[in-house]
């Protein structure tokens, strides 16, 4: 179980595909202090966009290696709330 002080974050589909196809965010994601979750949709879109059988091995690591969370009609709402201000807050 994670200590109290560790942060958990979850990466958006898009980050992954750059990451994928570039490297742009490695150093970045294994230098985080963040403990990374999954989430079901991310595992979903990435599989809904896979081309070639590497891509489809990526998404399926991904799902085998994080812990994913699969959001509930609340957790949608909630988010999208969040969304709201984030954006609100940053003016667009």
């Amino acid at each position: 179980m994670p200590s109290k002080t560790v942060e958990l974050a979850v990466i958006d589909t898009s980050i992954y595909i750059e990451n994928f196809r570039t490297g742009r965010f490695t150093s970045r994601i294994v230098e985080s202090p963040f403990l990374f979750r999954g989430v079901s949709i991310v595992i979903h879109e990435l599989l809904r966009g896979i081309r070639k059988p590497e891509e489809r091995e990526f998404a399926l690591d991904l799902a085998a290696n994080l812990r994913l969370y699969t959001p509930t009609e609340r957790i949608w709402l909630d988010s999208g709330e969040i969304v709201s201000h984030v954006a609100q807050a940053i003016g667009i």
